[in-house]
């Protein structure tokens, strides 16, 4: 009876205590100086290799910015949120001949692939009615010098 006893207390004590994994810091949060300037990216349509826009970005505050497109005639306003790792940017309504004559809005995700690249999706919409997604589309974009 001693001896399982003692064996599971000498097994007890020679396991020692563990140190607790370390847990990964996770990533940094995305800022509207990490927005700031120009950046000239491409859009591909959802699920495929086909460019089918190239654009410029240009934001003086991360928050508020234009967006030129080769599809759109004039530039889009947009508006940008950061929650954690990630941007949430939302078009004003603009006409695209492209989706015909009602005007559309656009929302987009994009997060920091590295520095100086993101990456993103896209929903495009009509403006009237957001529930009504014309096109869904992914992005990348590089920062311009």
């Amino acid at each position: 009876m001693r001896i399982p006893l003692l064996c599971t207390l000498l097994v007890a004590a020679c396991a020692g205590a563990e140190k607790a994994p370390e847990v990964p810091e996770g990533p940094v949060a995305l800022t509207a100086a990490d927005f700031t300037g120009t950046w000239s990216g491409e859009t591909k349509a959802g699920g495929t290799d086909s460019v089918i826009a190239t654009w410029t970005i240009t934001s003086a505050d991360g928050v508020q910015g234009t967006l030129t497109s080769t599809t759109a005639a004039e530039p889009v306003a947009y508006t940008t949120v950061f929650d954690a790792d990630s941007l949430i940017a939302t078009s004003g309504a603009y006409s695209d001949p492209v989706f015909g004559a009602d005007p559309i809005m656009w929302v987009s995700v994009g997060r920091l692939e590295s520095a100086g690249v993101m990456v993103g999706t896209v929903k495009i919409m009509l403006a009237a009615n957001p529930d009504s997604v014309l096109a869904n589309s992914t992005w990348r974009s590089t920062k311009n010098p």
